[in-house]
């Protein structure tokens, strides 16, 4: 009996590996099918879609009626549609105006916006993912709602994905709204966050005016960061009541938002900030004065030299080369026998590779020690002689 058990059990085991791997030969077999149709589909789509894209304006309406009518056919048949649709995404996502412009109207015609949904109302994370991602690359708006409901979903792909797609739509207010949702949790990075503000299609000066206000300081630090020069312009009041009222964080980046603004720069505000309570902000403020040239500063700024924090002191010597005064003012401060200050001075210049002035600096303090040494002995034996003379 026991061998009977153990010649049977040989033999189901047998049937059972035999029955995997006809299974692995068989799904091998299909994919490499699946490939071959997929390769033979593409050699049709990707130049006939392209052809359209890249068609003159003279005669296109019927160029482009013609090949949607073909289109309404083939993709019937899924791995065609699959193929077109992955190759109309690409173009959404990478070429220029003209031809986004024109696949964006092939996708709308062939519908494939509407069957974006289904794949975000789905329970699998990343079937959302995708889905989020064509809704924002179709630009549509009745997938904003389920795109909103879906940032319930804790996955950093898919919050990517989701504030990707939204960006890409362009409503301001769904942007807004999205932000409120994930205030508590923000998943993805500051580098993803800023990708994601650099592709909004709406009215950016509209979202940054509202967002810079936020109340999570976090988002609203976020949204400081990523300013452009345009928008900072736009904004100057904005980012100034920042740095006057803003957290430390927020401070940070308000002056480093007036450091992209350029000409015309509010920048007696950041003289203002070098004395501010957070080390942080004075060294960031006497970072972007070296950018931010101002010679009102320069005084200012050579009194940060004397600062107990080492990077305000760093900072303020090297954006003292930029200023014309510059080698006065260190004169000054290496005359109060500050050796922290001088030893930034020092650094500064040799970082910068100004050893002619260091060494001329050097020379006129020697010079200047001499001198008052000699004074000092002769004030001495002036003082010595009138005690032999009493």
């Amino acid at each position: 009996m026991e061998i009977q058990t153990i010649i049977i059990f040989i033999c189901v085991l047998a049937s059972v590996l035999a029955g995997l791997y006809i299974f692995i030969i068989c799904t091998e077999i299909a994919q490499v099918r699946r490939t071959k149709v997929e390769q033979l589909h593409m050699q049709t789509i990707r130049p006939g879609l392209e052809s359209i894209l890249a068609a003159p304006d003279f005669g296109y309406d019927e160029l482009y009626n013609e090949y949607v009518t073909a289109a309404r056919k083939n993709i019937k048949n899924k791995a065609y549609r699959n193929m077109l649709e992955m190759v109309l995404l690409e173009h959404l996502e990478k070429s220029g105006e003209q031809y986004k412009k024109r696949a964006l109207c092939v996708s709308c015609d062939l519908g494939f916006p509407s069957l974006c949904l289904s794949q975000i109302k789905s329970r699998n994370n990343r079937n959302v993912a995708f889905g989020c991602r064509k809704a924002g690359l179709y630009q549509h708006e009745e997938a904003i709602p389920y795109m909103l409901k879906a940032l319930s979903i804790f996955s950093n792909d898919t919050q990517f994905q989701i504030l990707m797609g939204l960006s890409r739509i362009g409503d301001v207010d769904a942007m807004c709204g999205a932000f409120q949702i994930i205030s508590g949790y923000v998943i993805v990075n500051e580098r993803a966050a800023f990708e994601i503000l650099e592709v909004f299609s709406g009215d950016k000066e509209e979202l940054y005016k509202r967002m810079i206000h936020c109340e999570e300081e976090y988002i609203a630090t976020i949204f400081i960061k990523s300013l452009n020069q345009d928008i900072a312009k736009a904004l100057v009041e904005d980012i100034v009541g920042i740095l006057e009222n803003g957290g430390k964080e927020m401070r940070i980046a308000a002056i480093k938002a007036i450091g992209k603004i350029g000409q015309n720069a509010p920048t007696n505000y950041l003289r203002n900030a070098l004395v501010d309570d957070d080390w942080e902000v004075r060294a960031i403020a006497a970072n972007v004065l070296g950018m931010q040239v101002d010679l009102e500063a320069s005084k200012t700024l050579a009194s940060a030299l004397l600062d107990p924090e080492w990077w305000v002191r760093q900072n303020a010597a090297l954006s003292l080369l930029s200023y014309p005064d510059c080698k006065e003012l260190f004169l000054s401060v290496m005359r109060t026998k500050d050796a922290y200050a001088r030893d930034s001075i020092v650094y500064a210049l040799e970082n910068a590779e100004r050893l002619d002035m260091l060494a001329e600096i050097q020379l006129m303090l020697e010079k200047a020690d001499t001198e008052k040494t000699e004074k000092d002995g002769e004030g001495i034996l002036k003082d010595e002689r009138l005690r032999q003379v009493v």
